[in-house]
């Protein structure tokens, strides 16, 4: 109770400050609506079933158990990492190894198996699964007679060992730091499981390095990184280096000429998508970037998405053919949807004949980024969207890839200053069926600064799932190893959120705590809240959520805000010290959890407040915040400069 008190204390003093610093307070009390916006839509039809019920039957009794791991030989193969996690976590939390078998044996309703994938075991059990809806990444989990079966696609598989171990175990993976599970099982029910699952959003991309940059934990928490989705060379800024790559000669007088100059700007800085309106390099340019999709396609037989995606420059062409359509259009974006649609109505037949990529829904992509930002359609008198003309409509396997560099991510989707997102998304929609979001959340000049965009999360993800989005990177901290300012607990909201957008936000905020700071929790959890309490006084201060911002001034950081902080974070390791002994372990992940959360408020004291320490107690502040920086694997202050020599 008193948890909960302090909570609700601290959640209507962070929603004073921020209704307070609002240009246009909102009189609406409905359960939808926000500050300076609209309505929140409601999130509807998405699939997430679940019955869970008792069986007669053990899994586990008396520290032993008779169910071994079937696959088919072809599974044993495409879910070799879903066999293995399901063994070590189960070891874990009983200290029995599950073997592993391969056989075609039929369905036996005494057999105890956990089957993973299409085995005949399946196959002869007489139970339907949806494989269409459950896509690549949805799974299904039913218990029939006494064996369980985890059904779905490669991905789909792992997810559904991950839920099923959730459902014996508890297990959670919440960070690169810590897993939680139950352990010493001994004794555990069979449990009666039907569970369908389909991820609101399809390609669920980390928020962060700490999970870009770590394989297992970025799994466990049912995220990939974009090379696991979309081709390593048919990826973001890839038309200069991979799919019409600028060729040089020599002439007579030993000067270098461009080959094919009218495929390209006059500053050779991005393609020109109308070959300068010449019909016959046209089609030889056409022909060329299709040789170089079908070399790629081939390439990547695991990924079945490809971008076709101007380089990143601010420029665009500006031959007379290019600019005839952005006069006719208002925007340059309408030269690379005819090259992409032209393109793709070429390789048609290519796709659905040629036999290593009939059998894949190969995704095409485009950008809308910098100067191709702006969709060619008009807004209706009653607020919904046009293509100007059904030429600038996408073909149905090209989707749109929209990054909006320019916007604020720490407001709420619907706030009347988000009205640009909105704007892009609502107006591309009618030119496509199909979202993938390059979205932003980090300071990207200082990665060791909270970026507060924890009451924005929930509203975007679920406005992206109601526009039909396959895909989500919300940038952060992508290229360093170690979190600091709250940023574990973000990328945790961002995993679970992309899964299930209708989760309860307030909810999984205290799960991560207690999870991952165990008798430390409330302090921990207390910290947070504090912060956001900051954060909220700092938007009255004049705080930008721009991405470029950089607000590390002493007038957003009190120093007495931050000591506290730093005291807070103290108890909270000595409410952790009795793990040494009992559980080495388990105190380091806890203790490192910690540690990571005090970086940002000592780097913000070094900031800020150097001139108030002696020489001899700044020289030590400093050394032990360099020790602990080196130690835990932070190598960033920021997307260009490392830490290496930081404070020297």
């Amino acid at each position: 109770m008193i948890k909960k008190r302090i909570l609700a204390v601290l959640l209507a003093s962070i929603s004073l400050f921020s209704l307070a610093s609002c240009k246009n307070g909102n009189d609406n009390d409905g359960d939808n609506s926000v500050p300076g916006g609209a309505v929140k839509p409601t999130v509807t039809d998405t699939i997430h079933e679940f019955s869970i019920e008792t069986t007669p039957y053990s899994l586990v009794k008396n520290g032993a158990t008779e169910y071994k791991i079937l696959v088919s030989e072809q599974g044993k193969i495409t879910h070799a990492e879903a066999i293995s996690e399901l063994q070590l976590f189960f070891e874990e939390a009983t200290d029995i190894k599950l073997t592993a078998v391969t056989g075609e044996e039929a369905f036996d309703n005494n057999a105890k198996y956990i089957s993973l994938g299409d085995t005949n075991f399946l196959q002869t059990a007489d139970v339907s699964i949806d494989y269409k809806t459950l896509g690549t990444q949805g799974y299904e989990i039913r218990t029939i007679g006494q064996s369980v079966f985890v059904c779905g696609a490669k991905q789909g598989v792992l997810y559904g060992v991950y839920e099923l171990l959730y459902q014996l175990f508890g297990f959670e993976t919440l960070s690169n730091k810590v897993t939680y599970i139950e352990t010493s099982v001994k004794d555990l029910p069979l449990p009666k499981l039907t569970i369908k699952e389909v991820p609101d959003i399809e390609f669920r991309v980390p928020v962060t390095g700490t999970q870009t940059n770590d394989a297992d934990s970025r799994h466990r928490m049912r995220m990939l990184n974009s090379e696991e989705v979309i081709m390593a060379e048919g990826g973001q800024h890839n038309t200069l280096r991979y799919i019409l790559k600028p060729e040089y000669t020599v002439d007579e007088n030993g000067n270098e000429v461009l080959l094919h100059p009218s495929w390209y700007s006059d500053d050779v800085t991005q393609l020109c998508y109308t070959a300068r309106g010449n019909a016959e390099e046209y089609a030889a340019m056409l022909a060329a970037a299709a040789e170089s999709v079908k070399r790629i396609i081939l390439k990547y037989p695991s990924q079945n998405v490809i971008a076709i995606s101007q380089m990143d420059v601010v420029s665009w062409c500006e031959c007379d053919a290019c600019q005839a359509l952005e006069d006719k259009y208002g925007t340059d974006a309408v030269s690379q949807i005819y090259f992409i649609n032209d393109l793709t109505d070429y390789l048609d037949e290519w796709l659905t004949t040629e036999e290593a990529v009939k059998d894949r829904d190969i995704q095409f992509m485009i950008f809308a980024y910098h100067m191709v930002e702006e969709a060619p359609a008009v807004q209706n008198e009653d607020g919904t969207w046009s293509p100007i003309d059904e030429s600038v409509v996408l073909n149905d396997n090209v989707a749109v890839w929209i990054a909006a560099l320019y916007e604020d991510y720490t407001l709420s989707v619907h706030h009347e200053d988000s009205y640009n997102i909105r704007r892009l998304m609502e107006s591309w929609h009618a030119c496509t069926n199909t979202y993938f979001i390059w979205a932003y959340n980090i300071y990207f000049d200082n990665y060791l600064i909270p970026y507060d965009s924890y009451g924005a999360i929930q509203d975007m993800i679920q406005y992206f799932v109601l526009h039909d989005t396959r895909y989500l990177w919300a940038q952060g901290n992508y290229n360093t190893h170690q979190n600091t300012g709250y940023d574990d607990l973000k990328s945790y909201l961002f995993s679970k959120l992309m899964w299930n957008c209708n989760l309860d936000v307030n909810t999984l905020i205290s799960n991560f705590f207690d999870k991952v700071y165990r008798e430390a929790a409330d302090i921990m959890e207390g910290t947070y809240w504090a912060w956001r309490l900051q954060s909220a006084k700092q938007i009255a201060l004049g705080r930008s959520g721009s991405i470029y911002a950089s607000p590390h001034a002493a007038k957003f950081w009190p120093q007495g805000y931050l000591t506290s902080q730093l005291d807070n974070m103290e108890a909270a390791k000595a409410a952790i010290e009795h793990y040494k002994i009992s559980d080495p372990k388990l105190y380091q992940a806890i203790y490192d959890s910690i540690v990571c959360e005090t970086i940002s408020p000592r780097f913000l004291l070094l900031e800020n407040y150097s001139n108030t320490f002696s020489n001899l107690s700044m020289l030590d502040f400093k050394t032990a915040f360099k020790k602990d920086v080196n130690l835990l694997g932070f190598d960033r202050l920021s997307e260009h400069v490392t830490l290496e020599n930081y404070g020297d």
